[in-house]
């Protein structure tokens, strides 16, 4: 805090667009460069883990989960290793910045797995010019991966009583591994073909 007792960000190297908004080494390059802003939020939106956006811009992997912390506390937490006062609070201004750049992080995040959803039911809906079938094998993905329809359409698991413990092996109905009659005998509710770990058919 300055002498009247107002939060203050550390000097910096600022851009003369952000200088007004962002603080210096306390929070690092992520919030004082928008450009390196855009780049992990473009990243997010192709799909790309935060370990993973993170080091691809040179950061820590720990940068975003310091930026949450700052958030939910409004000082800077956890910045002790940039020789900086763990306690001390963020300027009004920057917090505004971490907060609408952790938005767009989430908002990024949230719109690639709308569309993803979107494009598997699309692809469930669809039929095989060819053949003239559905496309099964992305409503089955859609109904085993699903929160609301998982629970009911996990791949079956049969584990034998009789075995030891030891030489237990689990059995699953792998539907990928079926023919066309196989799968209408599946549907109808006859019982189908095992297939094990090693995808031989019992």
């Amino acid at each position: 805090m300055d002498q009247e007792g107002k939060p203050t960000d550390p000097p910096g190297e600022l851009s003369a667009e952000s200088s007004q908004l962002e603080g210096g080494p306390r929070a690092g390059p992520l919030l004082r460069n928008p450009v390196l802003r855009a780049a992990m939020i473009e990243a997010f939106r192709n799909g790309c883990t935060e370990r993973a956006a993170q080091r691809a811009l040179g950061l820590n992997d720990l940068t975003l989960t310091q930026y949450r912390r700052v958030v939910e506390t409004g000082r800077w937490t956890g910045t002790a290793r940039l020789g900086n006062d763990d306690n001390k609070i963020v300027n009004p201004a920057t917090l505004a910045v971490l907060k609408d750049f952790l938005r767009q992080v989430d908002k990024a995040k949230a719109e690639l797995e709308a569309e993803m959803a979107e494009r598997l039911v699309m692809g469930a809906r669809a039929t095989n010019e060819k053949t003239g079938i559905p496309e099964w094998r992305a409503a089955v993905a859609f109904l085993q991966n699903a929160p609301a329809t998982r629970q009911h359409w996990h791949p079956y698991r049969e584990m034998p009583g009789q075995q030891p413990p030891t030489q237990i092996a689990n059995r699953v109905i792998d539907v990928k591994a079926l023919n066309d009659e196989e799968l209408e005998q599946l549907a109808s509710g006859e019982p189908a073909p095992v297939v094990d770990s090693e995808g031989a058919k019992r």
